[in-house]
């Protein structure tokens, strides 16, 4: 078996900012930092751990904070190997895999703010690449039609083509992409949508959540080309669950303040958030989570298994 300690995490995606708050309140400050004065200036070194190069920092002489300026992205990679296994040490993150016991996914077995490992299918959209796929897909396909008719010769069978060609054009225009594009915007934004299936003949238990495309060192595009849209290849998915039980089947209530435009406002409000529950609501046996990282690791599906049992 390869021990932990070369389990090498490949990162595909990684939000850096919930991970810098979670892991300074894990360690209070810098993960295993050792602090001393060196010269006039105050330049405070830290080593993190045995082996990690120096950090320099000048903030007041304390190093037990994050400096963005120092940052690079295999510190990233460290502090989250770091506060992985500190959570898994103390008990804190519950593990989902092809083996986990679904008799156990009630209401009751999962609540807000719940740190996940998960295992299993991965979908990703990239809703960018399908705007920019709408934007486009008219004029691709006038292009494309543009050199099937290169390829007859025969000039009855151009006409027959030529006709077909049109009546296609027309059922795409009638798609209205446009507007469908302008909605499907408005709805679901900029992000990408993250689906985790952790047992495929388990497909109504799965976590769905959105990730920010900064945070992705790969387009959803390069992605699907590699794995196609569902990714069977051993990920790892680190995340913390959004759970309000019955929460979201209850009506909104307006809370009055007197001044009526303000009441008016607010009830247009909710009335909209209404419409939007009905395309991104998520109801139960399915969880909704904030993805944190997906990583892909050095090691096969069978030493994975070894390592989580020896925690």
């Amino acid at each position: 078996m390869i021990d932990q300690e070369f389990l090498i995490r490949d990162f595909i995606y990684l939000d850096w900012e919930r991970l810098r708050s979670i892991a300074a309140q894990v360690f209070e400050g810098l993960p295993e930092d050792k602090a001393y004065e060196k010269s006039e200036e105050n330049l405070v070194t830290s080593e993190i751990g045995a082996n990690f190069w120096p950090l320099k920092s000048k903030i007041g002489g304390d190093i037990r904070y994050f400096n963005s300026e120092r940052e690079t992205r295999s510190l990233h990679h460290y502090v989250y190997s770091l506060t992985e296994k500190k959570l898994l040490e103390s008990g804190c993150l519950k593990n989902f895999s092809s083996d986990f016991n679904f008799d156990l996914w009630t209401e009751d077995y999962f609540y807000d703010g719940q740190f996940v490992k998960i295992q299993g299918l991965i979908r990703i959209i990239d809703f960018n690449w399908m705007y920019m796929w709408m934007d486009n897909f008219q004029q691709s396909m006038k292009t494309i039609q543009m050199y099937e008719l290169k390829g007859i010769s025969d000039k009855q069978s151009q006409t027959t083509k030529r006709k077909a060609q049109e009546k296609s054009l027309e059922e795409i225009k009638n798609l209205k992409l446009d507007e469908m594009k302008k909605l499907m915007k408005q709805l679901y934004g900029d992000t990408n949508r993250i689906k985790v299936v952790p047992n495929i003949t388990h497909p109504m238990n799965i976590f769905v959540g959105s990730g920010d495309p900064k945070y992705f060192n790969e387009t959803g595009k390069s992605l699907s080309e590699k794995y196609g849209y569902d990714i069977e290849a051993n990920w790892t998915v680190f995340g913390q669950i959004n759970f309000s039980k019955k929460g979201r089947e209850k009506q909104a209530v307006v809370f009055p303040t007197g001044n009526k435009m303000e009441d008016a406002i607010e009830n247009i409000i909710i009335g909209l958030n209404e419409v939007q529950k009905v395309a991104s609501h998520i109801a139960f046996p399915a969880i909704a989570f904030t993805p944190i990282s997906i990583y892909r690791t050095n090691l096969n599906k069978s030493n994975v298994n070894s390592i989580q049992d020896s925690h």
